[in-house]
């Protein structure tokens, strides 16, 4: 299940696209909450079959609950799409940016009050019961594994069993993040996606990236109904 701004872990979604939703693999796009600032580098791999799908890209989030993100995916090597999204709080409104036709679409968007609060992984592991500890939620199972160091920070890991597959991720409390994540398809036919978080640097990150660039233009405007400008 997936929802514009977010990846919920248990899909396996690739790209997130509001108006045309592509489910391929797990990408962790960044939840739009307010106090964990980051930038980060995203990669994330979907092997099926023969087909082998590959994301790169970066991820950010400033203090205020904006977030960004800019995924380049390709097929067998060849380039399928390269969007960039940007949720901004500030200016509310959320921006869709088409790299290949220079342009881009624009709707009103706000950001939730929530303010998040972080905890240490060691915290985050007490609360899930510890190294071990199994759940059971309708048709899956999730055992706790531990703790982990991923990209200068600490996470904990889940291995979760469901009808469909498995899924082992590390999750980090600090940001609210997935860092690394694992999922198989065990019907036949199945893909096998991966995805890493690297080059992590908390803080907020480099406010040129919700700018619109130079050069492009609103579809609204190449539509003949003029908009107001966004920056």
């Amino acid at each position: 299940m997936c929802r514009s701004g977010a990846c919920i872990l248990l899909a396996f979604c690739f790209v997130v696209l509001r108006s045309n939703l592509t489910c391929m693999a797990q990408m962790e796009i960044p939840k739009p909450i307010k106090g964990a600032p980051f930038t980060a580098f995203e990669s994330g791999t979907k092997t099926q079959g023969a087909d082998v799908y590959v994301t790169t890209g970066t991820i950010a989030r400033r203090s205020d609950s904006s977030v960004y993100w800019y995924l380049v995916t390709k097929k067998n090597g060849v380039e399928l799409q390269s969007d960039i999204f940007i949720d901004d709080a500030a200016k509310q409104v959320a921006l869709h940016l088409f790299t290949r036709s220079h342009t881009y679409t624009s709707d009103p968007w706000q950001a939730s009050d929530f303010v998040f609060h972080p905890i240490s992984a060691e915290q985050y592991l007490k609360q899930s019961g510890g190294e071990g500890a199994k759940h059971t939620l309708g048709d899956e199972q999730m055992e706790t594994l531990g703790l982990r160091q991923i990209a200068g920070l600490q996470t904990v890991g889940f291995h979760t069993i469901m009808p469909i597959g498995t899924i082992d991720r590390w999750y980090s409390p600090e940001l609210d993040l997935n860092l690394e994540y694992k999922g198989h398809e065990s019907k036949p036919g199945g893909a096998d996606s991966e995805m890493t978080i690297t080059q992590l640097r908390p803080g907020e990150p480099d406010p040129k990236l919700f700018d619109i660039p130079p050069g492009y233009t609103d579809q609204m405007t190449l539509n003949g109904h003029p908009q107001p400008p966004v920056n």
